[in-house]
């Protein structure tokens, strides 16, 4: 599959794993937010039962329990049976719960901002890693060019030295030596081979398409950098999920704290309900009823309740919910600090990443021509192998760094742009990167 860098991004901000679960997350949150609002209606109770049992009964009371009870006057025993059935509806409002369900409302409210903040942090995480995977690929397509072309270079040295050395010009130990820096060199292109297949399975991973070969789109990243002004305003904690969802979470455990706190005091209810029961019993009623009697009844009242043990158990929450409380206070703080460290850090790495994209290519080119000139001292036996081997590896190290100079200004305005919140700046600056400046 061809990929280019805004496509990569794209994928996986929409197919990964993890952005998917914090979707749903998200989607979770908004639903709980919506459930706890429900408090302040009133419960409503509409019931039916349609029954056929024995008419005896007992005088007495009997505490509330799972067993059915007859209800009536105390008749002769008898085997005989009847039908009844009841059906109503009951109402229960508490019209004011001393702050309990507004601070409940509160705590799922602040929930599900920092579940949709996760979700932002989630989405843009995916993005940047996807990102940086695309850059680490390009790198190492890069470092693949740069060690072939090293590869080529010492079988040409080599060729250089047993010709001498076949001529009796050199001795033997010259040939020894430049042939293990040729096999050494081949060694290393198996190993960047490798490396660069790993990390094209982890592009192909972080798009959620593990078991399909992509083929890179973007690679004049390679020869551009972004213009020295690329870097944009400084990131503030306010503009970084990660803290924007700390900072809610706080807020959601301070108003859990509080609606705790109100759980101690009394609850107070109108109760109302509407009720019909029919019968066919030998002393039931003569009526209009579904069954050949009836009896309706209503009632209106009102309720206050107040349970010591729910005091007692409040009391416990609260201090739990205190310490909550401070865990994540103290939680956001950390946030906060690890924000303003890699702040600091990535652009300690954007200033050190572009002065070093400066100063490469004249390292290179001064490398080049120390190579070339150990090169035909040698021939003419002015310099020894040590001093060729020696332009030969400063002419590799620099072509290596050189090879991903450019690609390292790009990460660390990466880093910088997820620190602002969005890669959105990232991308633009990416797609005009054909008419920024080249480094050769």
């Amino acid at each position: 599959m061809s990929v280019s860098l805004r496509k990569a991004v794209a994928l996986a901000a929409k197919q990964y794993p993890h952005v998917q679960a914090a979707r749903a997350a998200r989607a979770a949150g908004r639903d709980s937010a919506r459930l706890a609002r429900l408090a302040y209606l009133p419960s409503v109770e509409i019931y039916g039962q349609l029954d056929r049992a024995t008419q005896n009964n007992l005088g007495g009371l009997l505490f509330p329990n799972p067993m059915p009870v007859i209800s009536g006057p105390v008749l002769a025993p008898s085997a005989a049976s009847f039908w009844g059935g009841v059906g109503g509806a009951s109402i229960s409002w508490e019209p004011y719960a001393f702050g309990r369900r507004r601070a409940g409302v509160a705590s799922a409210r602040y929930e599900a901002l920092s579940a949709a903040e996760r979700f932002r942090l989630a989405r843009l995480r995916a993005r940047t890693a996807a990102a940086a995977a695309y850059l680490a690929l390009l790198a190492a397509d890069q470092d693949l060019r740069s060690s072939r072309s090293d590869t080529r270079r010492w079988r040409s040295v080599d060729r250089i030295v047993h010709a001498l050395v076949r001529a009796q010009l050199r001795p033997a130990g010259d040939a020894a030596r430049v042939d293990a820096e040729l096999a050494a060199a081949q060694v290393a292109v198996v190993q960047v081979r490798e490396a660069r297949r790993k990390l094209a399975y982890r592009l192909a991973e972080r798009l959620g398409e593990p078991n399909t070969r992509l083929v890179l789109q973007s690679r004049y990243l390679a020869r551009n950098v972004p213009p020295s002004s690329g870097m944009s305003a400084e990131p503030r904690p306010g503009q970084f999920p990660a803290v924007r969802s700390a900072a809610a979470r706080v807020l959601a455990v301070e108003s859990l704290q509080r609606e705790i706190s109100r759980q101690r005091l009394p609850r107070a209810y109108l109760l109302g309900s509407v009720e019909t029961r029919a019968a066919t019993g030998p002393v039931s009623p003569a009526g209009s009823g579904p069954l050949g009697a009836s009896a309706s009844n209503w009632a209106a009242g009102a309720s206050v309740e107040f349970s010591i043990s729910r005091w007692l158990r409040t009391r416990r929450r609260e201090r739990i919910a205190r310490d909550q409380a401070r865990r994540q206070r103290a939680h956001e703080r950390g946030v906060r600090q690890r924000f303003e460290y890699a702040v600091r850090g990535a652009k300690a790495d954007w200033q050190a990443a572009w002065r070093a994209a400066q100063i490469i290519p004249a390292e290179l080119s001064a490398a080049r021509i120390g190579e070339a000139d150990a090169r035909a001292r040698y021939q003419t036996g002015l310099a020894t192998v040590v001093d060729l081997v020696n332009a030969e590896q400063v002419l590799s190290r620099a072509l290596s760094a050189n090879a991903v100079a450019r690609l390292n200004v790009w990460e660390a305005l990466l880093r910088w742009e997820y620190l602002r919140g969005h890669v959105g700046p990232f991308l633009r600056s990416a797609a005009r990167a054909r008419k920024a400046r080249r480094i050769p």
